[in-house]
Order: structure tokens, then C-alpha cells, then sequence
């Protein structure tokens, strides 16, 4: 596992690390352990029996080895359908617990991110508070929450007080609400100034999807608390190198 760099923002990998595994699988969260992550970055949905499923896609176009499964929409299907529709290299579509259970005995931080293109919110807030209220005291601090959605998080704010809640923002203006702890903007269209606003505020800020290492490194001198990368490998060289220069 690489050492940790001093003053140096936390790395989390997004969906896992899925240059060898596919993203959201326990084979892709694995091996951000392996390598060392800070921590991670999955998506959730319901499906129709109810459960939270680890699963960025609405549906299983992308995903799906299986031709005849690509049509199939997640929130209209049972979890024992889901379980044995396979992914690339034997990997499967994980339950939410059990991602938790594997990340969180290794000590990474967590951050979920809430879909919100789904036809029923209600449902997946209550059922995503479910599975994170149900975890302990200890492991609910190793835990972010984040969406795109004000009214999505808010509710669950209400409903996990001690998670903190990230609001997720593809460009500016900010605005986070009050119910959000962090703020996690997008890379792409960064506006400094309102991110150190917001950073003055209080706010944590962790930047998504940061894969160029200089970039990087431009975002760590600007004193931001996390950098969620597909290039995991590539960032903590980077980062390491800067640190002992």
C-alpha cells in the first residue's frame, strides 16, 4: 500500500478501480483497496424487490455480457434477477451491504452517490437510509452521501443526521443547501473563486472525475480536501512525487 503524503488531498476511486474489473463490482473495490485508495466512489439504485444495488446505469446496456440482458431496467427488476446477470470477468451487480461490509472492515471511506433518474425517489431515500442508518455509530463517520438532486438530499439529511451529505454540481454557481456538509464539483467547468468560497464557508470540497496528474496537483495547491480519479495509480505517484520535492 503506498504512504500516505502529507497535505495532500484524499484519492477516492471512482467506482472502484476498473481498469481490470468492471466499475461498482467487488472485484473494482478490491482493488482500490490494493492499491491504496482513500477511499470510493459508487452509485446506488433500488430495485424492484427493494433492495439497494451498487449499479451506476439505469438499465444493463452498457454492462451486460449477456445480449439478452442488456435490455432489462434495473428498478424493474428483482434482485434474484440482477444477481445472476454477469459482468465482465465473472463479476456481478453487488448489494449495497455488502460493498459496505468489504470496504468498510479495509477502514476506506465511502461516498454514495443517490441516483436520481429513477421513477420512484421516495423510494430509494427511504431504502438507502435503510442499509447506511443501520450501520454503526463508527462506521456512519467513514461515510459521505451525495446527489444531484437539492430535494433528494435534503430528505436524506433529515433522515441520517450524522452522515455528512455532498452536493454534487456538474458547474457553477454552487449554492450548496443547508443540509450539505461538502461540495463536489465537477472538474470540468471549476470556478476557483466560488470553490474557495465555499471551502471559507466550512464546506469540504472533493472534485469529480480528476484523471490528469497535473491538474491534479493544481487542485491539491488549491488546498481541496479530495479528488475522486479513475487514475488512481497515476494521482498517487503524482502526489507522492510532490510531497517529497
Amino acid at each position: 500500500m503506498p504512504p500516505r503524503y502529507h497535505g495532500s488531498p484524499l484519492l477516492y476511486a471512482h467506482r472502484g478501480v476498473h481498469h481490470h474489473e468492471p466499475e461498482n463490482t467487488l472485484g473494482a473495490f478490491a482493488a482500490a483497496i490494493e492499491l491504496g485508495a482513500d477511499g470510493v466512489e459508487l452509485d446506488v439504485r433500488r430495485c424492484r424487490s427493494g433492495e439497494v444495488v451498487v449499479f451506476h446505469d439505469p438499465d444493463l446496456l452498457r454492462m451486460a455480457q449477456d445480449p439478452g440482458e442488456r435490455g432489462r431496467i434495473v428498478a424493474d427488476s428483482d434482485y434474484n434477477q440482477l444477481r445472476d446477470v454477469q459482468l465482465a470477468g465473472a463479476q456481478r451487480i453487488p448489494l449495497l451491504d455488502e460493498v459496505l461490509d468489504l470496504l468498510l472492515d479495509a477502514g476506506l471511506r465511502i461516498n454514495v452517490e443517490v441516483k436520481s433518474d429513477l421513477p420512484d425517489r421516495q423510494d430509494l431515500i427511504a431504502a438507502t437510509a435503510r442499509v447506511l442508518g443501520g450501520r454503526a455509530a463508527a462506521e456512519r463517520q467513514q461515510l459521505l452521501v451525495s446527489c444531484f438532486s437539492r430535494s433528494m438530499l435534503e430528505a436524506l439529511a433529515a433522515t441520517l443526521p450524522d452522515i455528512t451529505m455532498a452536493w454534487l454540481v456538474a458547474k457553477p454557481p454552487y449554492a450548496p443547501p443547508a443540509a450539505a456538509g461538502a461540495l463536489h464539483p465537477g472538474v470540468r467547468a471549476l470556478d476557483v473563486t466560488a470553490l474557495q468560497a465555499v471551502r471559507a464557508a466550512g464546506l469540504a470540497v472533493n472534485v469529480w472525475t480528476v484523471n490528469d496528474p497535473e491538474r491534479a496537483l493544481e487542485l491539491a495547491a488549491l488546498g481541496v480536501d479530495g479528488l475522486i480519479t479513475d487514475e488512481l495509480a497515476a494521482l498517487q505517484r503524482a502526489l507522492q512525487m510532490r510531497s517529497t520535492s
